[in-house]
């Protein structure tokens, strides 16, 4: 759990210091200070609850440790397949 704090101080920090920043996150050139936009921002926070969710839901289901990785392997490996997808879609059309 303290690891878990210490991602959220973390990124608090960095969000603070990217304050006048220029928002790479959204192109209608309202540019608020912000990293990243708010749909990257609600992206994360359900990857994570996924991530976390998932895991507690195997360890209380019983099966072994290494389904862990695999689930973590599945949550974060699935952006970068939806948009390899997405791209394919993109160039064939």
């Amino acid at each position: 759990m303290n690891a878990l704090a210490g991602v959220i101080v973390m990124w608090f920090i960095a969000m603070r210091r990217t304050k006048g920043g220029a928002d790479i996150g959204e192109d209608d050139g309202d540019a608020r200070g912000r990293m990243f936009g708010r749909g990257y921002v609600v992206i994360v926070v359900l990857e994570v609850a996924a991530l976390f969710g998932g895991i507690q839901a195997l360890r209380l289901l019983g099966w072994p440790t290494v389904a862990g990785v695999a689930w973590t392997a599945l949550i974060v490996g699935m952006p970068f397949v939806s948009g390899v997808l997405s791209g394919m879609v993109l160039l064939s059309g």
